[in-house]
């Protein structure tokens, strides 16, 4: 996996500060930034392997992330034709 970066390191920190201190607090929020914290540096580690996309390519990318619904309808929201 990629270096943390410092924004990870940060919430991270944060998020084990709180579960030490106020176990019972609710943490989904902080969880939920972390988690998405990491999904960017897989994202971008992975990204920075690949050949350059196409901008149909980027559309379809684009329209996952914006919409995860598409996925469930096979449908990425591009036309093909």
């Amino acid at each position: 996996m990629a270096a943390k970066t410092p924004e990870h390191r940060v919430l991270s920190a944060r998020t084990a500060a709180l579960k030490r201190h106020h176990p019972e607090a609710d943490h989904s929020g902080l969880e939920r930034d972390l988690r998405a914290a990491r999904l960017e540096e897989h994202i971008r580690a992975t990204v920075e392997t690949w050949p350059a996309l196409t901008p149909e390519q980027r559309a379809k990318l684009a329209v996952l992330l914006a919409n995860p619904d598409m996925r469930e309808h096979g449908n990425s929201g591009v036309d093909s034709g």
